[in-house]
């Protein structure tokens, strides 16, 4: 169950919200990060922290290649604010190998005939894909997995 907030931690919270960084934050209220924003929403509550130009630059040499939660880990910044930046500067993620290639015509016979029964295994083997991606393009060609699956 979740922890309640007492009244002093609210005022607390509006008072140092708008300034404090995540440890901080984190630390005071022996809570997480997420649990922090949450109640601070509800109190409609924002915050004044600004990037720096190093920020900025970390971001950007950064955002491509690693994923939000390391670059939340790396700045002190929550994911949200991570991708609302990102999305600011124009910034992308690279696409992977996997998620660039289409399927072709060979693959999605065979997968017609694997995906019914054949295991998670033995289909993220056969195409050489993540099971997210094979789940999808079955899904697109209306194809389920039967109730005796391996």
């Amino acid at each position: 169950m979740a922890k309640r907030w007492t009244k002093q931690e609210i005022e607390t919270l509006k008072k140092i919200y708008p300034t404090a960084n995540r440890e901080e934050l984190e630390k005071t209220f022996n809570r997480s990060i997420s649990a922090i924003t949450f109640k601070a929403n509800n109190l409609d509550l924002k915050r004044q922290q600004y990037w720096t130009k190093k920020e900025e630059a970390l971001l950007r040499k950064y955002y491509a290649s690693l994923p939000d939660s390391e670059l939340s880990e790396l700045l002190g910044r929550t994911v949200a604010s991570i991708r609302n930046k990102a999305s600011r500067l124009n910034l992308k993620k690279h696409k992977t190998a996997s998620s660039a290639q289409p399927w072709t015509q060979e693959e999605i016979k065979k997968l017609r005939q694997l995906y019914p029964t054949e295991s998670k295994q033995v289909l993220t083997d056969t195409f050489n894909r993540s099971m997210n991606a094979i789940r999808n393009k079955a899904f697109q060609l209306g194809i389920s997995r039967s109730s005796t699956k391996k």
